[in-house]
């Protein structure tokens, strides 16, 4: 079974400070660094409760050899705008290679909650060395832009950017501030975690 974590970080946000400013109806710029922060960990937690992510960034599918199903495609439990790197252990000498787009591997992005990739017409996976994480694919994920973002979540981001901005601890008067589950349900349409 492989892992998913994160090669490139993204650099755009899905909400702008603005919008996350009218949010919290903050009109002055005292907490523009802290707004700015919690659009990035209410981004992050919404990736955190899809599985997939939101704005655009690399992530590494990890395996230990080529895993794949009956028809011999490899199956990545997220969405995907483009395989970028198939690169794999050399059983012989160590090395790692880079396999080629269209010559050595194919791969379908047209699924809402996953990504398939599978050998060329008349190829076959390779055998990698037998060592942990012998094998990677580089994905493109998350939306292509802000504007492409569904607006659910987008909304459901700058609700938790609220929350976190009205309660900026764990605990208050004693009682834990938990995240509230029927928010939370905005997300369901986009979980890949469900799938």
């Amino acid at each position: 079974m492989g892992s998913l974590s994160i090669k490139t970080s993204p650099t755009l946000k899905p909400v702008t400070l603005a919008e996350a400013k009218v949010q919290v109806r903050e009109v002055g710029t005292a907490e523009d660094a802290l707004i700015t922060s919690l659009i990035d960990a209410a981004t992050q937690e919404a990736e955190q409760i899809m599985q997939r992510a939101v704005m655009p960034q690399q992530w590494r599918w990890v395996m230990d050899a080529f895993e794949t199903d009956g028809d011999n495609r490899i199956s990545i439990p997220t969405p995907a705008r483009a395989v970028s790197a198939v690169n794999y252990v050399r059983d012989s000498d160590g090395a790692t290679v880079a396999l080629t787009p269209e010559t050595d591997y194919l791969a379908d992005t047209r699924g809402e909650f996953y990504a398939l990739v599978f050998p060329a017409y008349g190829k076959s996976w390779p055998t990698p060395r037998a060592q942990p994480g012998a094998v990677e694919i580089v994905i493109d994920v998350g939306w292509p832009d802000a504007a492409s973002v569904p607006q659910i979540v987008k909304s459901w981001i700058l609700m938790r950017i609220a929350a976190l901005f009205d309660n900026r601890a764990a605990w208050t008067s004693g009682e834990a501030i938990f995240r509230n589950q029927f928010v939370d349900r905005l997300l369901d349409r986009w979980s890949v975690a469900g799938v």
